[in-house]
């Protein structure tokens, strides 16, 4: 029983640090912005990721942007999640975006050919304006 309530709690809560990698996720108008910080790896904090996302969808974000800008580190697995939020999001109807990671990460993002499937950009501003959505909104959490 105790691990169906640690299940719940990692799908539900909207912020947590698992095994190296925090997920937390906010709203700016229609955008979902999805906050990651640290290690974007094989484990467990990459299953928050994975859960975090798959119940964003479920609840009707359609505009997801990730936040890669606090991603010290990116495995295979990383990237195997990435590709699966881009799906669940682009089978639900929606865009997704990635946004602000390191230039080790860009580069690697680059090399995987990740641009030119996933729009990659600068900020934080211009993943909102790439949806359309003002800039300048305050973020709610969710």
């Amino acid at each position: 029983m105790q691990i169906a309530s640690q299940r719940l709690f990692n799908f539900y809560a909207p912020s947590r640090l698992i095994s190296g990698l925090s997920v937390a996720d906010r709203r700016v108008g229609d955008v979902t912005l999805v906050d990651l910080r640290g290690r974007l790896t094989r484990g467990f904090g990459l299953q928050a990721f994975d859960d975090r996302v798959r119940f964003l969808v479920q609840e009707g974000a359609r505009s997801v942007a990730i936040n890669l800008e606090q991603v010290s580190d990116i495995d295979s697995s990383g990237f195997g999640g990435l590709a699966a939020a881009y799906n669940w999001v682009v089978q639900a109807g929606g865009q997704i975006k990635l946004f602000a990671p390191s230039e080790r990460v860009r580069r690697t993002l680059n090399r995987l050919h990740f641009d030119k499937v996933i729009q990659i950009l600068n900020d934080q501003e211009a993943a909102l304006r790439a949806f359309g959505a003002p800039a300048s909104e305050t973020p709610e959490s969710l």
